[in-house]
């Protein structure tokens, strides 16, 4: 006698699609260098290493110059700065955390012009 298999299961229906978000990291490469650098290059390195620190490690002040230059920049930049790092795969399991703080770390800033 041989087992009989039993029958497979109906696929599963495609998820509903995804509004876009404004960082989308996982589903694609990293954002262009040369404006990746250039956005840097205009953030600093001191307010660079700030805004670092706090999206990708922890949450720390922000002073109302590093805040302005996030701002001046624009939202552009701010993405293409941390979609540069997630690229890397270093911080795949903490993209949701990143991402929390990044988009927090933009809101702080345009509301308050620092975070304390």
């Amino acid at each position: 006698q041989t087992p009989q298999s039993s029958p497979s299961p109906p696929p599963r229906p495609s998820p509903p699609p995804r509004p876009p978000s404004p960082l989308t990291s996982q589903d694609t490469s990293a954002p262009d260098p040369a404006f990746v650098q250039e956005c840097a290059k205009k953030l600093g390195d001191t307010c660079g290493d700030t805004m670092l620190m706090y999206i990708f490690i922890e949450k720390i002040a922000v002073d109302k110059e590093c805040c302005t230059k996030l701002i001046n920049n624009g939202r552009d930049c701010h993405n293409a700065l941390t979609e540069s790092l997630l690229a890397t795969k270093r911080f795949t399991n903490k993209v949701p955390k990143v991402m929390e703080n990044h988009d927090e770390l933009w809101s702080l800033c345009e509301k308050d012009g620092q975070i304390a």
